[in-house]
């Protein structure tokens, strides 16, 4: 119940709410992926990188790989500017995501999203070779 209630929260952009549903869903099942992938996808639109991460990382560990969940890891960690970790988890999130556009009838959505992934890989990929030294 808590976590549905989070989730219309967040649809409603009422973020701090939606973390303390979040949070409470939480505490009553911490090794549920979805518990975790939401508290990741709140703290990290509340600008709470770092526990987004921690969060995060635990959903990626805890339950079946989620194109999704390594999207917003990979945004975290480029947050936090973990720029290695954050390209191999949204190398993961376009193969995931890749995955299920072949097999979904909501293709032009995961193809958004795909492309949106790959942005971020090109921008973090172009920043690292900007920070390399010359020879």
């Amino acid at each position: 119940m808590h976590n549905n209630y989070g989730a219309f929260l967040v649809s409603q952009r009422r973020l701090p709410e939606a973390l303390e549903q979040f949070n409470e869903a939480y505490s009553q099942d911490p090794i549920l992926p979805s518990h975790n992938k939401n508290l990741g996808d709140v703290l990290l639109r509340l600008g709470d990188n770092a526990q987004a991460a921690y969060f995060l990382e635990r959903a990626s560990s805890f339950g079946p790989a989620n194109g999704d969940t390594y999207a917003q890891l990979g945004e975290a960690y480029a947050k936090l500017g973990r720029f290695p970790e954050a390209l191999r988890a949204l190398q993961t999130a376009r193969k995931l995501l890749t995955e299920s556009a072949a097999q979904s009838t909501a293709g032009d959505r995961l193809q958004e999203k795909i492309a949106w992934v790959q942005e971020l890989i090109n921008r973090i990929e172009a920043g690292m070779h900007t920070a390399s030294p010359t020879q």
